[in-house]
């Protein structure tokens, strides 16, 4: 189990805000409440409101940086816990929403015509790989292109085995593209 650190909430003397998540008064831990999107909510005497994770990452990261938030690392708005809270960017944040399934992900179709068009907008984790709605190679052409290479294959000998371009050729091999089945699990998501 973890031990809980108590840190003092600056701006706000008499409080503190816990590793845990969990704030308190020099009298009490005080209970907070739902808020929107699952987050937790808690007042501060009778003048300040807040969520719970702002004065958590308050007292353990000190003032948020201009243009920055804080962000849930595993998309779960009520996991107040210190490990689980960062800075982010609004658009990092946005995009880390997505990817845990909170926020609506455009569906993405090719239309006969060949222009890319959304479709509707549904919950649910960012698509990647063969069910997003763009993909125009399988993840057999792209664990192909990681066998070829540890083969010895050059890029271009690859190219011609596999059937795509040069370019997806060389972001699959980086990990910029399938990333989800390189080889290397550092890269992987």
């Amino acid at each position: 189990m973890d031990t809980e650190h108590w840190k003092p909430i600056p701006g706000h003397d008499g409080y503190e805000a816990s590793s845990l998540g969990r704030i308190r008064s020099k009298r009490k831990v005080l209970a907070d409440a739902a808020g929107p999107r699952g987050h937790r909510k808690i007042a501060l005497g009778s003048k300040c409101q807040g969520l719970v994770h702002t004065f958590v990452a308050l007292a353990f990261y000190g003032q948020k940086p201009d243009g920055m938030c804080v962000a849930h690392k595993n998309g779960n708005p009520g996991d107040n816990r210190v490990e689980n809270i960062q800075y982010t960017t609004f658009v990092g944040n946005m995009l880390h929403r997505r990817f845990h399934g909170q926020d609506p992900c455009p569906v993405l179709r090719i239309s006969d015509s060949g222009v890319p068009r959304i479709l509707e907008t549904r919950r649910g984790k960012m698509a990647f790989g063969e069910v997003h709605g763009m993909c125009t190679a399988s993840e057999a052409q792209a664990r192909m292109v990681h066998e070829l290479l540890a083969e010895g294959l050059s890029r271009r000998e690859i190219v011609k085995r596999v059937g795509m371009d040069y370019q997806w050729v060389s972001n699959v091999a980086a990990g910029r593209r399938w990333r989800h089945v390189h080889p290397d699990l550092s890269i992987r998501r």
